[in-house]
């Protein structure tokens, strides 16, 4: 930059932009003779800018809408500063919106669960509820079709009830599920609880907390806290909502309506297409992750016991959490520790039927009458692995023949090299989510710094001056806040740049050396200054203003 055409500190007492020291006594001359042609800083002027302007990479925002072009015209333009070339044709590095926040996709999914977590419930069925119970409050029934009244539960045979609430220390928000009609007092279902609660696994549902209660009425409860995932769907009412169920007639491969069928109609079960099958990678994936969670809870010597489709959550990505553990080891008053074994390979059993219900995408396939069918429609659209796999598991290990004991580990030998691809699909999409953290993370930032920028610009007040926020380094920061976001095309039209908005912002953070042109609303203020300079004048006004409010 020419010496002499240097950012100038203000002098306090004037609304208008007041240059003071080396330039004080040149003010009139400055900003009246640069609108001469011949004026040598005027030609000066402009050719060191535009040498800054040409020789500086960073400067994104220059090369989008080349606010400081001059045109061949004798006077200098009203508000060049924040007025944008009428040739737009060379925006063509613009980056999209989807460079500086998260993707729609994943951002519906998120409101979609947020908006989930802090539904409440109706107004009737509030004044049924306890306020809190024990460290929980703002009780919300999750069975829909119950709202808040007992029902049995098929898995568990028992009067069940599930509630969402939160934390009235964390404002976490957990899934509450009450058992109702027992207490809590057998001292090894304590030490089964401990046990349950050191278990964490990412396809678990983590239980975090078992008390018993009487703030229901009086009535007796066991109540099991886990963490909440709003949003997810069984996987059994996945199945259940196949279109395969629907098949009418010789298109339905199990024959629900019993009646008599060619030998041509068995046809139909060759062709996954048509039957509206899960692909075969799918499947794997379900497998690994089904294997996954069974290895974590055998490997603490317990058993699941609820390898079920109903107590299995899927989401819209095909990840499963397993929830309800530790109920049935609660509810069982015997506990005999030695029937741990039996119930593992109970669970090996379920885990083999379930794998056939998802081959076949439906839950009809694991009902005895249709078992022979099932198998023989996963022998002609699957690979021998998936089929041994099954056959392996379905089949009880025999205790006549001293037959060796079955463990979820045997399933590695039928996945082998497919758990690669799992892991691969995994790790992909954890670095898509973290790509996207990343963004937020700089938007939460420039979001702050909005803020501060607000907090100090327009004030109408300060220390009984009210003229503060139009004076001094105040005024210079409201200049580069027209700068930034008051943009204007040559018509006099708005020109919303967010790519030049976020530049800016970032290098106004950072404190880059880099220069930019200020003008005045009606341009008798014009002023050449470094971000650098302006980050200086921000961070001295906003600790006047923090000084004065701890004062």
């Amino acid at each position: 930059m020419a010496s002499g055409i240097q950012a100038a500190p203000f002098s306090v007492g004037s609304n208008a932009f007041r240059p003071s020291g080396q330039l004080q006594q040149s003010q009139q001359s400055f900003v009246g003779n640069m609108r001469s042609p011949g004026n040598p800083v005027r030609n000066q002027f402009q050719q060191q800018l535009g040498n800054d302007i040409v020789n500086n990479n960073e400067m994104m925002m220059i090369s989008q809408s080349q606010p400081f072009q001059q045109p061949a015209t004798s006077d200098m333009p009203s508000e060049m500063s924040r007025i944008a070339s009428k040739d737009l044709s060379n925006i063509f590095h613009l980056k999209r919106s989807d460079s500086y926040f998260m993707s729609d996709e994943l951002r519906s999914e998120l409101i979609r669960k947020n908006i989930i977590a802090m539904s409440v419930a109706p107004q009737d069925v509030i004044m049924q509820l306890p306020t809190q119970v024990k460290d929980y409050t703002n009780l919300v029934p999750l069975d829909n079709q119950q709202m808040n009244i007992e029902h049995k539960s098929r898995t568990y045979s028992c009067q069940t009830i599930s509630y969402k609430a939160t934390h009235i220390k964390t404002n976490c928000v957990y899934y509450l599920k009450r058992i109702i009609g027992f207490r809590y007092l057998n001292q090894r279902c304590a030490e089964i609880v401990e046990m349950w609660k050191k278990i964490q696994h990412a396809n678990i549902c983590t239980l975090r907390d078992v008390f018993g209660t009487k703030e229901f009425n009086g009535e007796h409860s066991i109540i099991f806290v886990y963490d909440y995932y709003p949003g997810l769907e069984t996987l059994q009412y996945r199945l259940y909502n196949n279109p395969n169920i629907n098949l009418k007639g010789w298109a339905n491969p199990y024959n629900l309506d019993g009646a008599a069928r060619p030998f041509s109609a068995g046809k139909t079960i060759n062709g996954s297409r048509s039957l509206g099958l899960l692909p075969e990678q799918n499947v794997w994936e379900y497998v690994v992750q089904l294997a996954s969670m069974i290895r974590s809870v055998h490997s603490a010597n317990l058993a699941v016991r609820i390898v079920m489709p109903s107590r299995i959550l899927v989401d819209h990505k095909s990840r499963l959490r397993l929830s309800g553990v530790g109920i049935f080891d609660v509810l069982d008053q015997e506990n005999n520790p030695a029937s741990i074994a039996q119930h593992q390979q109970e669970d090996l059993v379920e885990f083999g039927r379930l794998v056939l219900a998802l081959a076949c995408n439906s839950l009809i396939a694991i009902q005895k009458e249709h078992i022979n069918i099932s198998v023989e429609i996963m022998n002609r659209n699957y690979s021998n692995d998936l089929r041994n796999l099954i056959s392996h598991f379905m089949t009880p290990a025999s205790t006549t023949n001293n037959e060796r004991t079955k463990s979820i580990n045997d399933a590695m030998g039928f996945i082998g090299p497919r758990i690669y691809s799992v892991l691969d699909n995994a790790y992909t999409r954890g670095d898509v989510i973290e790509n996207d953290l990343s963004k937020e993370i700089e938007n939460g930032r420039l979001f702050r710094l909005v803020c501060k920028m607000n907090s100090v610009l327009e004030r109408q007040e300060f220390n009984g001056d009210v003229q503060w926020s139009e004076t001094g380094d105040r005024y210079m920061l409201k200049l580069f806040r027209d700068y930034v976001f008051h943009q204007t095309t040559a018509n006099g039209q708005p020109w919303i740049d967010l790519s030049h908005m976020v530049q800016c912002l970032n290098k106004f953070d950072t404190g880059s050396n880099e220069k930019i042109y200020l003008v005045s609303p009606d341009s008798q203020n014009i002023m050449i200054v470094s971000y650098a300079q302006l980050k200086k004048c921000f961070d001295k006004v906003f600790s006047e203003m923090t000084a004065a409010m701890n004062t």
